[in-house]
C-alpha cells in the first residue's frame, strides 16, 4: 500500500530481474510510457481530476502520493488538491469533496 505509478513501474522491473527478464519488462515499461503519452496528448489539461473512495470509516482522497494521483500526473493533468500533507490518502468529508469540485 503507498505505492505511486511511478513506484509500481520500478517494482516491475526489479521483479523482471529476478526471472531474468528485465530486458523484456524495460521494453514493456517503455511501450506503456509511449502510450501514456499518447493518451496524455488527448486529454483536457485544463480539467481537474480527482479519485475518492467512501467507506463505512469516511471518505478518502487519493492525493498525488497515491497510485491514482500519480496516474493523473502522468497524464499532465491536475489535482484540485492544493495540500496533501505527504500522505496517499487523505481523509475527507462529503462537504469537503464538494468545496474542492474536480471537473
Amino acid at each position: 500500500r503507498g505505492e505511486t505509478y511511478e513506484d509500481n513501474l520500478a517494482a516491475g522491473v526489479k521483479i523482471a530481474a529476478a526471472f531474468d527478464r528485465e530486458e523484456e519488462m524495460k521494453s514493456r515499461v517503455a511501450a506503456h510510457s509511449k502510450r501514456m503519452d499518447e493518451v496524455a496528448n488527448r486529454v483536457n489539461k485544463k480539467a481537474t481530476v480527482m479519485f475518492a473512495v467512501s467507506t463505512s470509516k469516511g471518505v478518502w482522497i487519493h492525493g498525488p502520493k497515491a497510485y491514482a494521483g500519480g496516474v493523473v500526473s502522468r497524464l499532465g493533468l491536475s489535482s484540485p488538491i492544493t495540500e496533501d500533507g505527504g500522505k496517499a490518502y487523505i481523509g475527507t468529508t462529503l462537504e469537503n469533496l464538494v468545496k474542492l469540485n474536480p471537473d
